[in-house]
């Protein structure tokens, strides 16, 4: 199914203002309409101060160019950039092989506002609002069994992004089932802290290139290198400074090579 699931769906980098500000609006609809993790807005954007120095990518399904979901890597450039997880969690990393200080700021980034809208996200054993019956309802079922693959897609989305970025240390807040099972699938998570209350019960993981690429399976290798190309693609042709203020590396990073997360 891995190899399946570029044939039914797209990763893009949201570059430009109208893509980044559809990334605003998925945001809003999963977080502060689906969740209610944040306030509504009247813009019907979710953004916050993280997104100055953040990097973005949207999963779109290529039938209908819907956002399947969308993920932001938060890419610190300099000492005063925090990471979510240090002003929403404080001193919730624990270990102290892991804490934040023994790391140059700009060595560090995190996976964070990973948002998938309900149509995508939702099980097909579990009830649909009825105005999502017939969209889904006309999918193929070879389609339906990619939907699961999408957190997976973006974490991967990310783990590209860092890649161009040359991020040494990647954390993230998870919920720990959902880092079971991406360990089940070969991207061994370290927990680092305990799980806590922050929008469920989430808890602090880390993850660097030795980790990420040590238990890859050959089929998730495959589907590591069509993100990877898509993302690079999306690259390719950004100016330094042209994201968020935030210069890129205009050269690709074979993945054998690659000193994502080192």
């Amino acid at each position: 199914m891995f190899e399946k699931f570029t044939e039914y769906m797209d990763c893009q980098l949201a570059i430009s203002e109208k893509s980044r500000e559809l990334v605003h609006q998925i945001r809003h609809r999963v977080y502060c309409e689906e969740l209610n993790f944040e306030p509504q807005k009247v813009s019907r954007m979710e953004t916050d101060e993280f997104d100055d120095f953040s990097l973005f990518c949207m999963i779109k399904q290529r039938s209908t160019d819907k956002v399947a979901g969308c993920v932001r890597l938060v890419s610190p450039e300099h000492s005063d950039h925090m990471l979510p997880l240090e002003k929403h969690c404080e001193n919730v990393i624990t270990d102290p092989n892991y804490k934040l200080e023994r790391f140059r700021r700009e060595s560090l980034c995190e996976i964070s506002r990973l948002a998938i809208p309900l149509e995508f996200r939702r099980r097909r054993d579990e009830n649909r609002p009825k105005e999502l019956e017939k969209p889904i309802s006309q999918l193929s079922e070879e389609e339906k069994r990619t939907f699961p693959l999408i957190s997976l897609a973006l974490y991967f989305a990310a783990a590209s992004m860092g890649v161009q970025k040359g991020h040494e240390h990647c954390f993230v807040m998870m919920e720990p089932r959902l880092a079971r099972s991406m360990r089940l699938l070969g991207i061994p998570f370290v927990q680092v802290g305990p799980a806590i209350e922050f929008r469920g019960k989430r808890a602090p993981y880390y993850i660097n290139a030795e980790l990420f690429h040590s238990r890859l399976t050959p089929e998730l290798v495959y589907l590591f290198r069509e993100i990877d190309g898509r993302v690079k693609q999306g690259m390719m042709g950004i100016t330094p400074g042209s994201v968020s203020g935030i210069p890129l590396k205009t050269t690709t990073v074979p993945l054998p090579s690659s000193k994502f997360f080192n």
